[in-house]
This record gives C-alpha cells, structure tokens and sequence, in this order.
C-alpha cells in the first residue's frame, strides 16, 4: 500500500478531531495526539482521509453534577451575620450610633411607652409604706434607670441590672446594668424562674485596676474601695476565674424570640442583612461620588505627523498641574491639545428604587413607619391604626418594667421590713389559712401618662352607660388609671381637711359641694381633649353623697357638684381668691 504525506485540508480536518477528543477527554491537545490509536500515522493516505472525514467514535462520558439545596442559613450573606454576643453588640451599637433610622425607632421605642409614675400600695391603710416606697424610688432614681433598661432592651436585647444592697437602712443604695458582652446565662430547664448570671469574662477595665493595685496614682482609689466591699471579686478577677452573680440583687430583662431562648435577641438582628445591603450601596455611591467629583482626565497633545517629544509631554504636565492653583483656571497651548473628562454620568446603576426599599424593610423591621417618625405618609386614619397597634405592642413592654420594679426592686424591700399583707386566722368551713402564705405589701405603678391612645369617645360613651346602670363606675377609674379605693380615701381626706377649716359647715353641705364626674374631666381640663364641662357633653345626675359621718363615698352617682369654683365647695369662692365663674382648663 502506497505512503504519502498528508494535504493541508486533510491535516486539518485530523487536527480537528484531535482537538474534539482533546475536548471530550477534558485534556489538552498534546495529551490527546499522545493517547490517539498508535496506528493512526502508519495508516494510508486513503485511511486518514477517510477517518478526517468520518471522525473517530469517542465515548461519550456525561457529567452529573449534584443539585444546589438552598438553605437561608447557608447563603453567603448568612455567612458573613455576627455569631457570637460580642459582636452582635458591636453591629448593634454601631446601627444605633450611625444609622438614623434604627437610633430614632430605639429611642422612640425607649421612651415613649414611659413616663414619670408613682406607687400605691391598696392594702397600705394610712399611706406610710407607699410613702417609703416613693422615697426609695427617688433615692435610686428610678425612673433613669427604667429608661436604661428599656434602652438595653431594645437595642441589645436584655438588660442586666445590678442592685446595692443596704444592710443598715434595709434598701437599695443604688442600681446599675452590667455589660451582657462579659456575662453567661444559664437556666434550669425544670424551672422558669431559675436564671443564673455568671461573670464569665472580666472587664479590661477591672482586670487593670486589679492589676495595678492599691497604690496606682489613678485607680488605687477604686481597687482599695473593692477590697473594702468586694474583696472576693477582687480574688477572682487576680485568678481570672468565673464569678456567680447573687440572684437577689442581680436579674435578666430579655427581649426573647422564641419560649426557649436563654439571651434576648435585639430588634436589630431582623434588619441585619437590609443594613448589610444598605453599606454595600453606600460604599458604591461613596466610589461613585469621587468619580462625579474628580473625573479621570485624559490629555493628548500632536498627532500622527508631528508626535510630541517627552519635553513637550512635561511641559503640559506642569502647565495642567499649575492651572490647578491658578484662580483663572486657564491653558494656552497650541490647536493639537486635547481634553477628555470620563466620569460616571449614565453609567451608574439607578438607586433610588434600592433606597426606598430599604427604607421600607427598616420601617417594617423596626415596627415604625414613616407618619410616625416625620410626621409625612399616610392619611390620618392610617397612622391612628399604627398608632393604635403600636400602643398594644407598647402596653406588654410596660407591662414587663413594672414586673420588674415590683418583683425586683420593691419585694426584698417589703419583706426585709416585714410588710405583709394581714392573713385570715379565723375558721372559715373548718380549715384554718396557714401563716407561711403571707405575701408582702407591694406596690402599683401609676402611670402619669395612661393611656397610650386616645379613648375619649369610648370614655364618654362608658359615662353614660355608668349614668343608665349598664355599667360599673370602677371602669371608668381603671381607663383613666386611678384606684378607686384610694380615690374614696383621698375625697374623705380632703373633706375632713376641710372640715377643720371650716367646722361651723354642715357636713351634708360639705359632702354636697363634691364635683360632678363631668366636671371633674371637663372643668380641669384633661388630657382627653376636654376643655369644660360644657365642651365634654356629659350628664350625670347630681345627688348628695352622704356626710363623712354617715358613710363613705361608694360611687359617682352620689356625687353633687362644686360650689362655684371653691376647692370641696365648702366655702365661697372669694375666700380663696378665686374667680367665681369656673368655666375649666384648656385640655393639654
């Protein structure tokens, strides 16, 4: 058989096929002519031609890949989500501090379900222990330190207050919150009430004091007054050893998410990946602002037949960098130089739709909107429904600082005292209460600011159904958060005052000079949008109640009405000064 060299043609149609089975191999071309059929350049012209032209069989090999199971806690923006308490508190801190969004919802989450109060003890007969519960209150300032557990509540999730206990007076010195980055929570899982707190990691700030000792010019002051109060912590901070924080002056306010949490979860961490978003579209306006500001410059100078030489290069470089701190801002150069400014105008991505979604997001996130931060948005009965929302949502956080006050300010107090609520030692259907269920006398918390909406029609609506014998008078005193025992002990109080005033009075005459419930909202002008009696559209019948002597003041309907604008209407109005026409305050 005859032997020729191959053609050009045919010599590419068989490096073509070698480079298919290259392909098909996953291997390169060299490797490929390598592997080819060791008989393939001993072959006839006629042979070759006709694989060239037919082409080798090549296995066919299928490639099978695994298919993508899409987890959220597996994407890469999972990824890259704080883990640990520290820097959760460090994302969360730095949001507050520089994001207005999320600091204007803390704070306004913070503060405005609060306001000042005051306590009522109901089984307190002549008022002294809620007196010494309010000096206490005053004492530690506790209303600054609500607020600073309602900020660490939203913002980190928990709170961790820590309490100075007075051996001597039997109170509280002082409270303040314990940092959560250096702490450990542990909790028995048979109880819901057992909560442990455990100093895991030391302050740096402690363990310097500490280790600088009683005679450093600066903190010797602080480590001698810890030897004096707390020299066993002082042992544990030297041996960097864990401390076990006393349950009765150290308690855990946590916001949590599910029943089964041990720490609380911020507000925050449900807005983490939109703020992520959000700095990723920051960082690329930031790079696109530099270019709008400082464009690229692109200079050229000659042309194809007469190319500049490089001193005619810097000579344009210097002229270009001295027109920058000329006032004129001028070059003069001949009719071949050329300028080009590249910037970013047109090319850049538009954003704006990005930043009004985010906006939402946060909105969403941090249960606010946007009539309630700026006061724009919405139509009025839109943000009255968020605000009426809002205020239940506010109602539960409430709810949870006035446990705490009660249950881990005011309980100890009582009992290191012996405040106890009196117990039944009599016979009653022949078993006798045991001494050992005796609960102390606490506090309630009275709210200066109530309600957090604004019920003044369903408040009128109530009177009158109270006026007709629908409905109980006490309801009336629980919408505007009043006691009604203690409100029958103030009016007692202020009529026996004025009795001694006024002794000559008639008691009937003095019980009938109590306000109307009408004019008790409408004459001093509440915070119900009541500017008089007359603006509050109410109707009451007016009787007497019965005089001090006769009884005590059981409900509104016993009430008469004021005595021309005097305090009891026991006296005339002139003898106090005051104008006789009482036509009511101006609702704040």
């Amino acid at each position: 058989m005859s032997r020729f060299i191959l053609g050009k043609e045919d010599a590419e149609k068989l490096f073509s096929e070698i480079r298919k089975y290259a392909e098909s191999r996953g291997i390169s071309t060299l490797e490929a002519a390598g592997s080819m059929p060791s008989n393939i350049f001993s072959m006839s012209a006629e042979e070759i031609r006709k694989k060239a032209t037919t082409g080798y069989a090549v296995t066919a090999q299928t490639s099978r890949m695994a298919p993508f199971l899409w987890a959220p806690d597996m994407q890469i923006s999972s990824f890259v989500l704080p883990k640990t308490i520290e820097e959760k508190n460090r994302f969360r801190r730095f949001y507050y501090a520089h994001d207005p969004i999320v600091g204007t919802a803390i704070d306004l989450h913070t503060r405005f379900p609060l306001s000042t109060f005051r306590l009522i003890c109901e089984e307190d007969e002549f008022g002294e222990i809620a007196d010494e519960y309010e000096e206490i209150a005053q004492d530690i300032d506790l209303y600054q330190v609500i607020l600073d557990i309602g900020k660490e509540y939203w913002l980190s999730g928990e709170a961790f207050p820590y309490g100075v206990w007075n051996e001597e007076d039997l109170q509280w010195d002082s409270f303040l919150l314990m940092d959560p980055n250096y702490l450990a929570v542990d909790k028995n899982p048979f109880s819901a009430k057992d909560v442990f707190i455990c100093i895991n990691t030391w302050n740096p700030y402690l363990r310097k004091v500490v280790r600088n000792g009683p005679n450093d010019p600066r903190t010797g002051h602080i480590y001698r007054h810890m030897m004096e109060t707390a020299s066993d912590v002082v042992e544990k901070i030297k041996s960097n050893e864990p401390y076990q924080l006393d349950p009765r002056v150290s308690s855990h306010v946590a916001r949590k998410v599910n029943y089964f949490d041990i720490r609380g979860v911020s507000i925050i961490d449900r807005i983490f990946k939109v703020l992520m978003y959000q700095d990723k579209l920051q960082a690329a306006q930031l790079a696109i602002a530099d270019r709008h500001i400082t464009p690229i410059e692109i200079w050229t100078v000659g042309n194809d037949e007469n190319p500049p030489d490089e001193e005619a290069l810097a000579n344009l470089d210097a002229t270009i960098k001295s027109m920058w701190q000329s006032p004129q801002k001028a070059i003069i150069w001949n009719h071949t130089l050329k300028g080009e400014f590249i910037g970013a105008s047109g090319v850049t991505m538009p954003l704006s739709g990005e930043w009004d979604w985010i906006d939402k997001q946060k909105f969403i996130g941090l249960m606010v909107n946007n009539a309630i931060l700026t006061a724009e948005g919405p139509t009025y009965a839109s943000a009255s429904v968020a605000s009426d929302f809002l205020a239940s949502w506010y109602m539960s956080y409430r709810q949870t600082l006035e446990r705490w006050i009660i249950h881990h300010v005011f309980d100890r107090v009582a009992r290191e005292r012996g405040y106890w609520k009196p117990v039944k030692r009599h016979i009653t259907g022949y078993y006798r209460v045991k001494s050992n269920r005796r609960r102390p006398i606490l506090p309630k918390v009275l709210w200066d600011k109530a309600n957090l909406r604004d019920d003044f029609q369903k408040l009128q609506t109530l009177i009158n159904l109270a006026n007709n014998g629908k409905v109980p008078f006490n309801i009336i005193y629980e919408m505007l958060n009043l006691d009604r025992d203690t409100m029958i002990k103030e009016i007692e109080k202020e009529m026996k005052m004025f009795q001694s005033i006024a002794p000559s009075m008639p008691a009937a005459q003095m019980a009938g000079g109590l306000p109307t419930f009408e004019e008790t909202l409408g004459g001093a002008g509440t915070s119900l949008g009541g500017g008089g009696a007359e603006g509050a559209n109410l109707i009451m019948p007016e009787q007497n109640l019965p005089s001090a002597a006769e009884g005590s003041v059981e409900n509104f309907n016993e009430m008469g009405s004021f005595g021309e604008g005097s305090p009891g209407g026991m006296m005339p109005a002139e003898s106090f000064g005051f104008p006789s026409d009482n036509q009511g305050g101006t609702g704040v």
